[in-house]
């Protein structure tokens, strides 16, 4: 329930392109009466084909409908020429008449059909919208330039464009990590998850009701969009293992991909970090230990001859501390799996470790550009531990390894593995 009412000011927000392009014909959006806000959505974009066609742009107000004359005419800001007829007693300035539509007899006020939009007939046309409520201050916008404008001066906006990132997952912590990298200006994204959204994944899940019974990417794929329709987003609705290799080779640009694993488990990270070292592109994996009371943060920079995930952690037969993989990215040292909560925990716990994993990826991405201030990555190594709480009550005794919430490690250091495939090929190579 809302209280009390606020004045608003009727705004028609037009995308640049349209007005550059001096276009004409229908176009597509979405009106807020409640604010008064009309915004037309770019067209090309999935949100402009969705969305319902809300009226026309016309070359000139005479060739609009009647009622948008007449209405244009009622709310037209009077002219200097008009006031000044006023005030002389006299009506407008002979060849300066009120509006284009004039008749002898009076015009019989119609409701407005929807939003009209004209280009004045001026040496500079302007686009001029009138609608319900009159006429609407025409306000340009430009994907770009508004909406990742209050990036400046940390981000390049035109250097994120071009960057790609697949990510190998996108349940919990896949979903945050594509609509921040989204935000931070990421123009390329390839998703690949099997899974159906579940009304189960809600209270985790960056999607909502409106997407259960949709497969897990085809929904963050319109997350994403709606932050930037510029995206390109690709979809494979399998498991990474599954992806077929010419997807890969068409997809992933050396220099400007970086791979994410976001999966289930180890398999699924060592597998991520193979494709990674194969076609010499980043790779960062993000994970959890059972009820999210801590994760892990594992990065590969090709070039630097440093241990894969597989040499690292392995692949869910063993590891630096014997966790043995249950479920869902969840990682648990207990012999006796039967007696382990295999949930992962709350959202603003997946959140706090993942968010460091995005911080993490957003300097990889940037890494060789000087105008970019590195976070983490000079001070984290390729192996961090991050702890939402150390108390055994929630993760076990081994939650005792934390001298205290919310630690970050910096000095965990992992080494080669004999006869790692990727490594050999990685020192080969």
């Amino acid at each position: 329930m809302a209280f009390g009412t606020t004045a608003t000011t009727l705004r028609a927000l037009v995308p640049g392109s349209l007005i550059d392009a001096r276009a004409t014909g229908a176009v597509r959006g979405i009106y807020h009466a409640e604010t008064g806000v009309l915004n037309v959505l770019a067209p090309g974009t999935p949100h402009a084909e969705r969305a319902r066609e809300v009226g026309r742009i016309y070359p000139t107000l005479a060739d609009a409908p009647a009622w948008a004359r007449d209405l244009d005419r009622r709310t037209r800001p009077a002219s200097k020429q008009d006031l000044l007829a006023l005030i002389k007693g006299a009506g407008p300035a002979e060849g300066e008449a009120d509006a284009p539509h004039v008749d002898d007899a009076p015009v019989a006020h119609e409701e407005p059909q929807g939003f009209c939009l004209y280009w004045t007939d001026a040496a500079e046309p302007e686009l001029v919208c009138v609608g319900p409520g009159g006429r609407y201050a025409v306000e340009r916008y430009d994907l770009h330039r508004d909406v990742f404008s209050r990036n400046t001066g940390i981000l390049e906006t035109d250097l994120m464009a071009a960057k790609r990132v697949a990510v190998l997952g996108c349940g919990s912590v896949g979903s945050l990590v594509v609509l921040e990298l989204a935000r931070a200006g990421v123009g390329n994204f390839l998703l690949v998850d099997a899974d159906i959204f579940e009304y189960h994944n809600i209270c985790r899940h960056q999607c909502g009701v409106e997407d259960v019974g949709r497969y897990k990417v085809d929904a963050v794929r319109d997350r994403i969009l709606a932050i930037n329709p510029c995206a390109h987003v690709e979809t494979a609705r399998t498991t990474a293992e599954q992806v077929a290799k010419d997807v890969f080779d068409r997809w992933i640009v050396p220099g400007e991909t970086l791979l994410m694993g976001c999966a289930d488990g180890r398999a699924a990270d060592a597998y991520g970090n193979s494709i990674a070292v194969l076609y010499q592109v980043p790779y960062l994996s993000i994970g959890f230990w059972e009820r999210a009371f801590a994760g892990e943060i594992f990065y590969w920079l090709p070039g630097r001859r440093e241990p894969c995930y597989r040499c690292a952690l392995g692949a869910g037969e063993d590891g630096i501390s014997q966790r043995v993989e249950a479920n869902h990215h969840i990682y648990s040292d207990q012999a006796d799996l039967a007696a382990v909560n295999f949930e992962p925990g709350i959202s603003i716990d997946i959140n706090f470790v993942t968010i460091i994993g995005i911080k993490l990826a957003l300097d990889i991405l940037n890494e060789g550009n000087p105008r970019f201030t590195q976070r983490l990555l000079p001070h984290l190594t390729q192996y961090t531990l991050v702890c939402n709480t150390n108390d055994p009550a929630v993760g076990g005794e081994i939650a005792e390894i934390f001298s205290y919430p919310l630690q970050v490690t910096t000095s965990i250091m992992v080494g080669f593995r004999d006869g790692c495939p990727p490594c050999t090929y990685e020192r080969g190579a």
